[in-house]
């Protein structure tokens, strides 16, 4: 199904299709309500909704593992580089969620300092 989405959507680079499934999988598994509720979109709009779903929950997952043995202060400035890279529009394969919440600001135009 997802790669149907992702053909509606116009999404073929495979690098970026997997950031894409990558938030797909993290919305499939987290949110299963608001995954549900993707359904109801057109298949072009779902990735995108997959994007920043996806990436919402990978920076609150970075604060929240509390199986975790890293400290908090470790998390916060994985957290601060995570923010700083979107906010510079920095694609970085080391966060696999950054391609697709990129691609989906570019394409919706929605600016990074909303």
């Amino acid at each position: 199904m997802i790669n149907t989405e992702l053909h509606a959507a116009g999404i073929e680079d495979e690098r970026l299709r997997e950031s894409y499934r990558y938030c797909r999988d993290l919305n499939a598994q987290h949110g299963r309500t608001y995954f549900l509720a993707t359904r109801l979109l057109a298949p072009s709009q779902r990735p995108a909704v997959h994007a920043l779903y996806g990436f919402a929950r990978y920076a609150d997952d970075i604060l929240d593992d509390l199986n975790s043995d890293v400290t908090v202060t470790a998390r916060q400035a994985r957290l601060e580089q995570l923010a700083a890279k979107f906010f510079e529009g920095t694609d970085d394969a080391a966060e696999p969620v950054l391609a697709a919440v990129l691609h989906t600001a570019r394409t919706y135009r929605i600016p990074l300092n909303l």
